[in-house]
């Protein structure tokens, strides 16, 4: 069911030479007859290109007008990788299969149907690629309608291709209803399959293959030295990528896949770690081929949780160990939040099955909500996995978090290095903004202002924290490049929304410890200080 680009759309075109209006059914070059062109273009059986203007900025290219008796109104316009729109009226209205933008108005003063010619992901060989466009629908097609295009930039491009009337192929059954029964069938089969989990783990076909891999692969001496395999791996890889050694590469992610199936948490740990950095480096695999952080630490860290949970069973029927996940209190909540997030994802894949750039749409299905979700099991089960008996003398959920921050205090470090070797900014509003690894300020901000929540508070109200200086020097190196990103929606959404949390769960926690509440109000001052000073900016 899931689907890729579907083919273009072709039709033959043909050349009308007579009549004043276009009769459907019917697909035209655009040098027919019915089509009158205003200004300056060049026309042929290709296409219509306009000429550039004296002002791009202030007068259309081209405009061209025609009428036609039927329902559907297509053009064939050529998308791709530049920057081109048009406005459409039909009968003096927009045309209603086109987005309408309020106040976005053609040269004259119309209200008009509007679209771009903006579709980078279509580019094939570098050219434009021509895609039929249903612009409008008739509700009357025994009429005659009166059809206005005006062009803006795309010269040189060959922007429209041909007009069609009633010509396009009729739309297929939507595919979503089949998918949404599937997906409501895998929704009444969880209970069931939860009920017959445990029979299923106890099989005696599986626990023969079980019992001797776990042997080899959660060996007595495997939990303790798994966070020393883990460091060497990461080790290995930031080697690998700042040299392109594909070879180190896959040494280290051998190592940290080891470690990561004695402890599911370390993997985890190391792609929190390198999550910051997904935007500019990738992992090269072999010669030439690289590929993302993010597709290798989800797709990796779902196989390594799979042969975690089926081998802890074995593991746990050997002598005197015990491990496999641990119980605690609140799986009823850990259920619910779990639903919900299943539910959304299955929404999201509806959605996509209807999207009009189906490629587009399942690269963000994919990379948003699919592995959204995966990385919300592989959490909840390393939680839940670090039982109180396990041999760690770090818990997992430290590690998760600490590596979290770590990585992204590491990016801040960078965006506070490029601030002071004047390297890597960007002038915008009359200021010098960081943005370290991102090709925006506004992205780094997104991404630092989560973690430095967090540090903040940890700072405030950790009681017995192991390293507090260490706390505060983080918390202050985050905020610092959290101020010079000057990204608006941190400074003047985020950050202010982030102290009202901080403020109100800071004073129901602090009286319930019994404990002064001083450290609040200088916080409140401090986030006024530093709206103060961000107020001429």
């Amino acid at each position: 069911m899931i689907r890729g680009p579907q083919p273009p759309i072709t039709l033959p075109l043909v050349t009308q030479q007579t009549s004043t209006h276009i009769d459907g059914p019917v697909a035209l070059t655009m040098d027919s007859a019915p089509i009158i062109y205003e200004d300056s273009w060049q026309v042929d059986v290709a296409g219509a290109d306009p000429v550039e203007p004296a002002d791009p900025w202030q007068d259309p290219a081209g405009r061209l007008h025609f009428s036609y008796r039927g329902s559907e109104l297509a053009l064939l316009l050529a998308v791709g990788n530049y920057w081109g729109y048009l406005y459409v009226t039909v009968d003096g209205r927009p045309a209603n299969q086109l987005p309408h933008l309020p106040h976005n108005q053609s040269s004259t003063g119309q209200e008009a149907g509007y679209r771009t010619f903006y579709a980078p992901e279509a580019v094939v060989a570098a050219e434009p690629v021509a895609q039929w466009v249903p612009i409008h629908r008739a509700t009357d097609p025994t009429a005659i309608h009166e059809v206005v295009v005006e062009i803006w930039r795309s010269w040189g491009q060959t922007p429209l291709r041909g007009v069609a009337v009633d010509a396009l192929p009729q739309k297929t059954w939507p595919r979503w209803p089949g998918v949404a029964l599937l997906l409501l069938s895998v929704w009444f089969l969880v209970p069931w399959w939860t009920n017959q989990l445990p029979q299923f783990q106890q099989q005696r076909q599986l626990n023969a293959l079980r019992l001797p891999l776990s042997r080899w692969l959660l060996p007595s001496w495997g939990t303790p030295s798994a966070l020393p395999s883990a460091a060497v791996g990461l080790v290995l890889i930031v080697l690998a990528v700042r040299m392109d050694l594909w070879p180190a590469t896959l040494v280290g992610l051998f190592f940290l896949a080891w470690a990561g199936v004695q402890r599911p948490a370390l993997w985890i740990g190391a792609f929190l770690f390198g999550l910051p950095f997904y935007f500019t480096f990738s992992l090269p695999l072999l010669p030439g081929r690289a590929i993302g952080l993010v597709d290798v630490g989800i797709l990796g860290g779902v196989v390594i949780t799979l042969l975690h949970w089926l081998l802890s069973t074995g593991r746990a029927q050997l002598p005197q160990e015990k491990t496999g996940v641990h119980k605690e209190g609140g799986d009823w909540l850990r259920q619910v939040s779990g639903a919900i997030l299943a539910a959304i994802i299955c929404w999201a894949l509806l959605a996509t099955m209807q999207a009009t750039h189906q490629a587009v749409a399942w690269r963000e299905w994919r990379t948003v909500f699919l592995y959204a979700g995966l990385f919300a099991g592989m959490i909840a089960y390393a939680s839940a996995s670090s039982g109180q008996q396990r041999p760690h003398k770090i818990r997992d959920q430290s590690v998760l978090l600490g590596a979290w921050i770590t990585g992204a205090t590491l990016v801040a470090l960078v965006a506070l290095w490029h601030y002071g070797s004047d390297t890597m900014l960007i002038q915008a509003e009359g200021v010098q903004r960081v943005r370290a690894f991102y090709g925006s300020p506004n992205n780094l901000a997104l991404y630092v202002e989560r973690t430095f929540a967090v540090v903040l508070a940890l700072s405030l109200f950790t009681k017995q924290a192991k390293w507090p200086l260490l706390l505060v020097a983080t918390t202050l190196i985050q905020g610092a490049t959290l101020i010079l990103t000057f990204s608006k929606g941190a400074l003047l959404l985020g950050l202010p929304m982030s102290f009202a949390v901080l403020w109100t769960g800071g004073y129901l926690l602090l009286g319930r410890r019994g404990e002064t509440r001083r450290v609040l109000w200088w916080l409140a001052g401090a986030a006024a200080l530093a709206l103060l000073a961000l107020l001429p900016f």
